[in-house]
């Protein structure tokens, strides 16, 4: 059966109704009197209203002037009309506001009666009307209003315009707008007004008629992601030059990522950008989201995505963070940038105060500039170093320099030293400096974490010149070209300390790429990302504009651009660039940034692998596919060319900025980005994801589902849930969850925010009976197809995190070992999955899963459907221990012996170490890998790697092996 037929089945074993708009099918609204042929000529029509301060309408049956129509659209008898004359006047002047004031008319329709199919949220407003209008001078207007149950006005629209000559017209329109699922009025108005000369607004209208219709034909399925997707916070974005924005900490394997939020549908409006960092627990899926910005007294970080922090691990395992606003010297953001350091070793989770850094009164010559201010030394982009070799942190980021050719003042990069004894910072020197002027270089940097810090750089900003990409290299505290030639023999000066031509210009090392002139091929180049391969050599990935038509037009312009992304790969042994454009990227994200992408991600230590976002599908050698919204690719170089897997498919928002960290062999390879609405870059709503990929994306291990029912689910003390009444309508603004019938797995969800904010009480479902393994944990919960619809949920009940459509993944119903229906209305209210982490699970024992609603700030477009969890077993508690008595001893052995070769089998029984479904020799050396271990002394840190869909493991050694 086909996915779609799947998806929209019905469950008999269940009994579920998931599609009642399709069994509805088109509900006639009772408009009164809309043939108008109840009421009185020259009358008011009857069932109508008059708007407040606009003229009315009158009723007509025959032709008072040579623009009239001479009877009712179709022959009937009565028709309306904003002919002034109709209402008995002489003249214009005797109207409401002379004959200038248009006429309104309306009527309200109560639409209570259908509020169950309403609540669907997924019903359409279908209108039809004549029109005569044979007046070019007079205009007239149909147009619809909803309100909810308190008058509060939900949404408005126009269906149409009249349109000048021909008699009388006849629009029928059977989607007009979807329907707001908690519409209780409906309000139909019709207009008049006169556009030119016009005087007497010869406009009719007759054969008024509404009805709710069934949505359209299903739409693709959306959100779809190959792999596990994780969120890691719920409100969050970045640039894409400060680094490294997250890191894995060769320690304990752990995943730290940094992010800048400020979406008021997350925190409320008015509120500033927060920088927060994410502890991932990759043994258990634990998430733990501390926030880092806006300390007491502190300047406020603002809202923009530059604002995101740089993280590092110092040599005694304690975490830097780095971050400041987005300071440029034209007057954006400030001279401070703001640290922190973790208090303990490998703990995310408490930190120093924010200390300050001033840059205009400690950068040599920022406070003295002829004419400067404080905004000549504005902050931004941190990029944080160890170099084991000289037991030295670094930081390099944009503040003041000056310009040795004509002693402007240039915002370029600049070197910190940091101290983690004193947790302090100090100037050390200028890097770079650039006569091609504008806003400054664009560094990407990347390091081999003992002795080199290299870098690939454009002169300035692409809008401001047809830019170059050069690259070099820092070490021993001076800096080189790719060839070893020294170019800087002291990288601890400046201009200002050490006189004019002390800092080598941008053009002064290696030729990474040259642009075309302008007008032909690709020019104005611009750096997107830098990683070293798996011989140390540089890489660079970088953006350009191509223009085939031959146009020249300015860096700023408003025509679309057709972005190219270059992969170039440095080598040693010819001291050459191999350049290759592998994808196209597409016009810019919006408007006034022309040159913002989707951008990519290289993979450090892995030449032949890497991540972008685009929106023109790299899968098809032409170019030509482009999707609804920006995807990510992993693309795979085979030695002759780049192919491409899609890791997200049919996206309803845009996926934005991969990043690859660094995993220094202690785990499979990661990639995150950003998911939901990029407007500019001080408005984004997005929250933050990631997957951790291997080779064999593909289906996981079935997931079992447990519906939330009053026997399994109760409130965190354990009382009962003392949810309101079960119904098909929605439930009222109460703080109380709501039983949600006719949607949901089980025939129900349990709903909030709804009619209005809600806080209902926190729940737990308690899933009984399991046998012992080590399991990956889920939630599900449903949303409208173009809503945000939310869930709090975790597996403890203090830590709990608040999820939401844009970082989840549209559930897939092949990956359960049940049936289960994941989506309904014409695939329009999808079923999302969230995962929440691992738990180890003795025989017979449990697993508690915390739910609660999203307090809202969105109002029922942030509403919460809960419906049920998942559970995946993932390994054996206790690897190699065949006979399940609790010890991998010579029996164990003896039972692999005994059914070595046997197929077919249940992933995980009986010999099954590694969960293939098959006795093999990898099972044995399970069991000789964890010979004597006992049920006491298991750790989950042995279990073998699960599937496709599973999280990093920091016993990447053990995982490899069973592969």
């Amino acid at each position: 059966m086909s996915k779609a037929n799947l998806t929209t089945s019905l469950l008999a074993s269940c009994l579920i109704a998931m599609t009642p708009t399709a069994a509805v099918g088109r509900i006639d609204l009772n408009v009164i009197n809309g043939g108008f042929e109840t009421g009185s000529l020259m009358s008011i029509p009857a069932g109508w209203s008059v708007a407040p301060g606009s003229n009315p309408f009158w009723t007509g049956d025959s032709s008072l002037a040579g623009a009239d129509p001479g009877d009712g659209y179709a022959g009937s008898n009565q028709f309306i009309s904003a002919n002034w004359p109709y209402g008995g006047y002489s003249d214009a002047g005797s109207l409401i506001g002379g004959e200038a004031n248009a006429a309104l008319l309306y009527q309200d329709i109560d639409l209570t009666p259908y509020g169950s199919q309403i609540g669907v949220g997924d019903l359409y407003l279908g209108l039809s009307y004549a029109y005569f209008d044979n007046d070019p001078n007079d205009l007239g207007t149909i147009s619809y209003d909803f309100f909810d149950a308190g008058g509060g006005m939900l949404g408005a629209g126009y269906v149409g315009d009249t349109q000048a000559g021909g008699g009388w017209a006849f629009v029928e329109n059977l989607q007009a707008t979807e329907v707001p699922s908690n519409a209780a009025r409906l309000r139909i108005s019709l207009g008049a007004e006169r556009i030119g000369a016009g005087t007497q607004r010869n406009i009719a209208f007759d054969a008024v008629a509404a009805s709710l219709q069934p949505p359209p034909p299903p739409g693709p399925v959306t959100d779809i992601v190959h792999g596990n997707l994780i969120q890691f916070d719920s409100d969050g974005n970045w640039t894409w030059y400060t680094d490294e924005r997250t890191i894995v900490d060769p320690n304990n394997g752990h995943v730290l990522v940094n992010s800048v939020g400020f979406d008021e549908t997350v925190q409320g409006g008015g509120y500033p950008g927060n920088v927060d960092v994410v502890d991932f627990n990759p043994t258990t899926g634990r998430r733990v989201v501390t926030r880092l910005s806006n300390q007491t007294s502190n300047p406020a970080i603002q809202n923009d995505d530059h604002n995101v922090g740089a993280l590092l691990v110092l040599p005694d395992g304690r975490y830097l963070a780095m971050y400041a606003n987005h300071g440029n010297n034209g007057g954006l953001g400030d001279e401070f940038t703001r640290f922190r350091v973790s208090t303990n070793p490998g703990d995310s989770t408490s930190w120093s105060e924010e200390k300050l850094y001033n840059w205009f009164e400690n950068v040599p010559g920022a406070s003295t500039h002829p004419g400067g201010t404080a905004e000549f030394a504005n902050v931004s982009y941190h990029n944080l170093f160890y170099l084991s070799e000289e037991d030295q942190v670094y930081d390099i980021s944009r503040s003041y320099g000056l310009l040795s050719t004509n002693g402007a003042a240039q915002n370029m990069p600049n070197v910190l030293r940091y101290d983690p004894d004193t947790n302090s910072v100090e100037w050390a020197g200028q890097l770079l400096e650039s006569d091609a002027q504008g806003y400054s270089a664009y560094p990407k940097y990347v390091s081999n974490g003992v002795d080199r810090i290299y870098f690939a750089t454009t002169e300035t900003h692409p809008r401001n010149y047809n830019n170059s990409i050069f690259a070099g290299y820092i070490e021993g505290g001076q800096t080189f070209d790719l060839m070893g030639n020294t170019v800087d023999d002291n990288l601890f000066d400046s201009n200002v300390t050490a006189g004019n031509g002390s800092v080598p210009d941008v053009t002064d090392f290696t030729l990474v790429a040259s642009p075309d002139p302008l007008g032909q091929g690709t020019n104005r180049l611009w750096t997107s990302d830098a990683a070293l391969d798996s011989n140390g050599n540089l890489m660079v990935l970088y953006t350009s504009r191509s223009n085939p038509d031959g146009l020249t037009n300015d860096g700023g312009t408003n025509n679309p651009i057709d972005h190219r992304l270059h992969f170039a790969h440095w080598n040693p042994a010819t001291s050459t660039w191999v350049n290759k454009e592998i994808a196209r990227m597409g016009d810019r994200l919006y408007g006034p940034e022309q040159d913002y992408t989707g951008v990519g991600a290289l993979i450090p230590g892995d030449e032949n692998t890497l991540y972008i976002s685009t929106y023109i599908d790299p899968r098809d050698p032409t170019g030509q596919t482009e999707t609804s919204n920006h995807e990510i690719y992993r693309g795979k170089y085979d030695g002759s060319q780049w192919n491409w897997h899609a890791v997200t498919e049919n996206s309803s928002v845009d996926n934005l900025r991969p990043i690859a960290p660094d995993t220094h062999g202690a785990a499979p390879q990661s990639v995150f980005w950003f998911r939901g609405d990029y407007n500019t870059a001080h408005d984004i709503n997005a929250a933050v994801v990631g997957i951790i990929d291997r080779d064999e994306i593909g289906p996981s291990r079935p997931v079992t589902y447990v519906d939330a029912t009053p026997i399994n689910t109760t409130r965190t003390d354990g009382s009962p849930i003392a949810s309101t009444a079960a119904s098909n309508a929605a439930g009222a603004a109460d703080n109380l969850w709501h039983e949600r019938t006719g949607f949901g797995n089980g025939g129900s969800v349990l709903a909030s925010n709804e009619s209005g904010a809600e806080d209902a009480a926190a729940l737990k479902t308690t899933v009984t009976g399991l046998d012992a393994g080590v399991y990956e944990v889920f939630a599900y919960f449903w949303s409208d197809n173009d809503e945000d619809w939310r869930l709090l949920t975790g597996l403890e009940s203090d830590n709990l995190m608040d999820f939401r459509k844009y970082g989840s993944q549209h559930a897939d119903e092949d990956q359960f070992d049940n049936a289960v229906t994941v989506a309904a209305n014409n695939n329009d209210l999808l079923l999302y999955r969230v995962y929440l982490g691992r738990e180890s699970v003795a025989a017979g024992g449990s697993i508690e899963v915390f739910v609660d609603d999203w307090t809202t700030l969105n109002g029922s477009l942030s509403r919460t459907w809960f419906d049920w969890v998942g559970y995946s077993l993932a390994a054996p508690l206790l690897a190699g221990d065949y006979n399940g008595d609790g010890t991998v001893d010579a029996a164990d052995y003896t039972v692999w012996r005994d059914l070595l070769g046997t197929t077919g089998l249940a992933a995980y029984a009986s010999a099954d170490g590694d969960g293939d479904g098959e006795i093999t020799l990898l099972d044995y050396d399970i069991w000789r890998s964890n010979y004597g271990a006992t049920i006491d002394t298991v750790s989950s840190l042995t279990a073998p790697e699960p599937g496709s869909i599973t999280v990093l493991l920091p016993a990447l050694a053990v995982a490899r092996r069973l592969r």
